[in-house]
């Protein structure tokens, strides 16, 4: 194995991969409550008890200049509340346009939604929160199939057919939607749970607040080319060491010793 090929943590920040020096780490743990006094720095998140012992957290997104995970995770948060009241509007402009007698430019296709194309790409390991999603497969199906119905019905003069058909399913399929709508969100709010990593550079002793951390392997990291002023990472450009690739993946490998003379800093 040539010299220059290390052991690392694989981790992640926003769907990118990262790593750092196995011998920088000793230990990767659930985030848990967190106390943060006064005049920490920005990228601090406070303090957390691991086993016994107070550690000072770092949010590694907001070091390296990235949006920070509470904020993602509030605004993901929002985006799906608002697709719960968009298949409210949605059926409300169905109607609307069937009583008034005309179109409707209304998605007929579930998957080309803003809900549809979240759920279609949306993983989690979470056996419970993945049985509720997998619930909502069908009345969102139904959902929107009753959109070609009703215009079907309407181009055949069939206005109050149509109406009647849109009550119905108010009443059975967009209801049931509406409560998985309401029972999923407290397990979204509980399932993102960010890891610790706890580094060390031999005196002492951090937790790095990342998104997911996923595995250990050998990386020979090569030169990474000046980043651009516009790149996400550019302000972080003097704590990464390199990149190691694998196929279509690319780690970019974050330097511990530089890690922690900018924290000091």
């Amino acid at each position: 194995m040539s010299e220059s090929v290390r052991h690392y943590v694989l981790f992640e920040l926003d769907g990118q991969s990262f790593a750092i020096a196995a011998d920088h780490v000793s230990e990767v743990a659930l985030l848990g409550r967190v106390h943060r006094p006064p005049n920490v720095p920005p990228y601090g998140r406070g303090m957390m008890l691991l086993r016994g012992q107070r550690v000072s957290l770092v949010d590694l997104r907001l070091l390296l200049g990235m949006q920070g995970h509470q904020e993602v995770h509030r605004e993901a948060l929002a985006a799906f509340r608002q697709r719960k009241q968009d298949h409210m509007d949605w059926l409300n402009e169905l109607k609307a346009s069937v009583r008034e007698r005309r179109a409707s430019s209304l998605t007929l296709d579930p998957h080309a939604c803003a809900f549809g194309r979240w759920y279609d790409h949306f993983k989690t390991d979470d056996p419970v929160l993945s049985l509720k999603l997998r619930q909502f497969d069908r009345p969102h199906q139904r959902i929107h199939t009753l959109g070609a119905q009703v215009r079907s019905m309407t181009e055949c003069g069939q206005h109050q057919e149509a109406l009647a058909l849109i009550q119905d399913r108010r009443g059975k399929d967009l209801a049931v939607l509406l409560k998985l709508f309401d029972e999923t969100l407290p397990l979204l709010e509980a399932a993102d749970r960010e890891i610790v990593i706890l580094v060390s550079d031999g005196t002492r002793k951090i937790g790095l607040v990342v998104d997911h951390a996923s595995e250990m392997r050998d990386i020979e990291p090569q030169p990474l080319d000046e980043l651009a002023s516009d790149h996400p990472l550019h302000l972080a450009g003097d704590l990464l060491e390199g990149i190691g690739v694998q196929g279509e993946r690319v780690t970019v490998v974050i330097e511990g010793e530089r890690l922690f003379g900018r924290i000091d800093s």
